[in-house]
């Protein structure tokens, strides 16, 4: 996360400094963006620090057969006879 806070960080006050090209209400938009990353970045280092883990998200595809040996779910032997 350090390399994450860092950019942010950077592009936060590149953002700030710049009076360049930007439109009407980009540049707030923009700024309160980054705000938030770093906010949720901030809340989710604090959060896995105290062992709460974020929630993964896993769905396998299912392409074949199950290949694990003493599979109950699919009722295959603990061994395969060759």
């Amino acid at each position: 996360m350090p390399c994450a806070r860092s950019f942010l960080y950077k592009e936060l006050n590149e953002a700030l400094i710049d009076d360049g090209e930007w439109k009407p209400g980009v540049k707030e938009e923009y700024i309160d963006g980054l705000n938030n990353d770093i906010d949720y970045l901030k809340r989710s280092v604090k959060g896995v620090m105290e062992v709460n883990r974020p929630p993964i998200l896993f769905d396998p595809p299912i392409e074949k057969g199950c290949y694990l040996f003493g599979c109950r779910r699919h009722h295959n032997p603990q061994y395969k006879k060759i």
